[in-house]
Order: C-alpha cells, then structure tokens, then sequence
C-alpha cells in the first residue's frame, strides 16, 4: 500500500505518523506531474461549477486525488465522507478521475481493493439438478 506524503502531513496535525505501520507503506512523495494534475482537477471541477471562491488554491483531497491518478493507484482508502469522496465522485462521474474512493465508514476488506464497488459478499446462485 501507499501513503501520500500530503496525507502523511494531514495525519501527523492530529497523532504522530510515526504511530502508523510506516514499513508496510510505500511512501509517496508530492511532485511536479502530480502538482499539473492537480491544476486539471481543480479546472474541471471548477468547469463543471464546482466551488470556487475566486482564490486560486489547489486542496490536499485533490492533489492526493491528481497522485492516485497520474500513478496508477485504483484505489483510496480513507475516513474521509465530506471532501475527498464526494470530490472523487463528482470527478468518477465526468470521467476525469480513475481512482475509486474506499471509505473505512463502510467497512474494509482486501477483497474491496480488487472490486472496490463490492460492499458484501455475494454467494453464487445454485442451479437446481434434474
């Protein structure tokens, strides 16, 4: 698994990130791809009346976002139901952003990373023998 180095930040502000399992993430650093990704998202989303304040800031939710996208990384993990999700989802639904969101709210299994829309376990339907 990976772990922004933005969400790092995010998560040292209210626990030390030293209490997560470090050795069992790939850190992954902020860098210039990632920073011109962010910029479409924010203009997508600001094209699509999305937001806007009139001040020209690119969040954390959407760089984590414009990071997951220009690396391939299908799959987010997070706590968080009121920005990043629902930003993911407004971009999901334009077809600007690949990348699913996975909220922990919802429960987690390894299996979700591979079918992230599968929230339950579904048994297959038995045939009947004549």
């Amino acid at each position: 698994m990976w772990i922004s180095t933005i969400a790092a930040g995010e998560f040292e502000v209210g626990q030390s990130v030293t209490d997560l399992p470090l050795q069992t993430f790939r850190i992954q650093p902020y860098n210039l791809p990632h920073a011109i990704k962010a910029a479409s998202l924010y203009n997508a989303l600001k094209n699509e009346g999305g937001p806007d304040d009139g001040r020209k800031i690119i969040i954390n939710d959407l760089k984590i976002l414009a990071q997951a996208e220009d690396d391939d990384i299908g799959v987010i993990l997070t706590e968080d139901a009121r920005t990043l999700s629902k930003i993911a989802a407004k971009l999901n639904s334009s077809g600007k952003l690949s990348a699913r969101v996975l909220l922990l709210s919802e429960g987690f299994t390894p299996g979700r990373l591979e079918r992230p829309n599968q929230n339950e376990f579904v048994l297959p339907t038995l045939h009947s023998v004549s």
